[in-house]
C-alpha cells in the first residue's frame, strides 16, 4: 500500500508528519482522508494493517488513535474474520501506551485512561 518504510512506535515527541498513500481514495471518511495522506496527522506507528496518530484535540496526553487500513463501515459489520486485526490493533495500541509512558497498559484500561472506541463516521 506504500513505499514508505514501516514506521515503529515512537513516542509521541518523535511523531512524524503524515504523507500520501495510495489506495484509500474509496474511504471518504476523515479516517480515510488520514490514511490517503489527504488531512494532517502525526504519525506515531505504521505497519501494513493499522495506522497510529495523536488526536488533534486530546482528551489527554496520551491520546492517539489506532485505525484499521482497511475500511469497516460500521462496527456491527465486524464478523470473527476480523478477530485477528482488532487483536493487533489492541497490541498496537498497548505497545504505543508503553513508549508513551503508560507501564500498566490493563489498570489504564480499567480507570477509564485508556479505551477502545469506535468511530464509523458516514461514507
Amino acid at each position: 500500500m506504500t513505499d514508505k518504510p514501516r514506521i515503529e512506535a515512537l513516542h509521541a515527541k518523535e511523531a512524524v508528519n503524515n504523507f500520501e498513500r495510495e489506495g484509500f481514495e474509496g474511504n471518504r471518511t476523515i479516517f480515510g482522508k488520514i490514511l490517503s495522506g489527504r488531512a494532517k496527522a502525526k504519525i506515531v506507528y505504521e505497519d501494513d494493517q493499522v495506522l497510529c496518530f495523536k488526536d488533534i484535540f486530546p482528551a489527554s496526553e496520551n491520546h492517539f488513535l489506532v485505525i484499521p487500513k482497511v475500511h469497516i463501515k460500521h462496527y456491527q459489520k465486524l464478523t470473527p474474520d476480523d478477530l485477528p486485526l482488532l487483536r493487533h490493533m489492541v497490541n498496537i495500541a498497548g505497545e504505543v501506551a508503553q513508549v508513551n509512558g503508560i507501564e500498566d497498559v490493563q489498570t489504564a484500561r480499567k480507570s477509564g485512561e485508556s479505551g477502545i472506541y469506535w468511530n464509523s463516521g458516514s461514507d
